[in-house]
């Protein structure tokens, strides 16, 4: 199981490249700690910031959300996804934004893919028979190896590991990049969670989404769900670039499935729904 160690690598990482949380969402956590907090105060907040506003409301609009009709304003967004569903928005946005710098690989093409596999994992957990509970399912699927951009801006020859992962059916990522610099994403991005303040469960499946014994320490169900929600829409968007079945689909596929009661012909019809509503993505 992964262990959020405190490594020389990662505290380089930690102090060098993980941003400062954003300070919209230090006032947004603020409101928050109200037992009921003021909608108004909420979207006056976000509202003041017009590319943040546009982007909440492009994402919440998305053929993925299945809204039943058009979100036109961040009053409206707030009232109906609620305040913490928001607040991950916020979040997922703000970290795409204070990720920047010289990596060595391209940010831009890494957070579409990120941002395709959080649609993905909304509309799975949307569709099964009864539904996954939504609030934390977009910010988890986006932040899940929000470490890679961490580690790509940390090391210079990133790249260089990551195709050696990507080529292997055998290990997954996190055991070359523990090899190569003792630490990892996984640990860089509950790092990240952690100094960001979110959700516990999205620091958590930050952390563990590549454990290859995960099925073994008997989480609690609805952590396994959306564990197998995040394989499961991973390995959608990988066929839709015609990438390979990777070591972490390899080992904990068929868990996924079973965790979420789908047989190899209804996965395969997701995938292929995927596809029908996804837009043509970059191999």
């Amino acid at each position: 199981m992964q262990n959020p160690n405190h490594s020389r690598a990662l505290r380089t990482c930690r102090n060098r490249y993980i941003p400062p949380r954003p300070a919209i969402l230090t006032a947004l956590h603020r409101l928050m700690e109200d037992a009921e907090p003021d909608l108004h105060q909420v979207s006056d907040l976000l509202q003041r910031d017009v590319s943040l506003s546009a982007a909440v409301l492009r994402t919440v609009n998305s053929a993925f959300f299945g809204m039943r009709g058009r979100v036109s304003d961040i009053r409206q967004a707030v009232v109906l996804l609620g305040v913490q569903r928001i607040a991950n928005l916020v979040s997922a946005y703000e970290l795409r934004r204070a990720m920047t710098g010289k990596a060595a690989i391209s940010m831009e093409r890494f957070w579409d893919s990120a941002q395709r596999v959080a649609e993905v994992c909304v509309w799975v957990g949307r569709s099964l028979e009864p539904p996954v509970p939504l609030e934390d399912l977009y910010a988890t699927g986006l932040f899940r190896d929000c470490g890679i951009p961490i580690m790509a801006l940390c090391f210079t020859d990133y790249l260089a590991v990551l195709k050696e992962a990507n080529a292997s059916t055998e290990e997954p990522l996190t055991a070359f990049e523990d090899r190569r610099y003792e630490t990892n994403h996984s640990q860089a991005g509950h790092a990240l969670a952690e100094a960001w303040g979110l959700p516990e469960l999205i620091g958590e499946m930050a952390l563990q989404h590549h454990e290859t014994d995960y099925w073994n320490g008997q989480p609690e169900r609805s952590h396994r769900q959306v564990m197998a929600l995040l394989l499961v829409a991973e390995r959608i968007v990988d066929g839709c670039q015609g990438r390979p079945e990777n070591a972490d689909w390899l080992t904990n596929g068929p868990h996924a499935l079973q965790e979420l009661g789908l047989n190899a012909q209804a996965f395969e019809a997701l995938s292929l729904e995927v596809r029908e509503r996804m837009e043509p993505m970059p191999a």
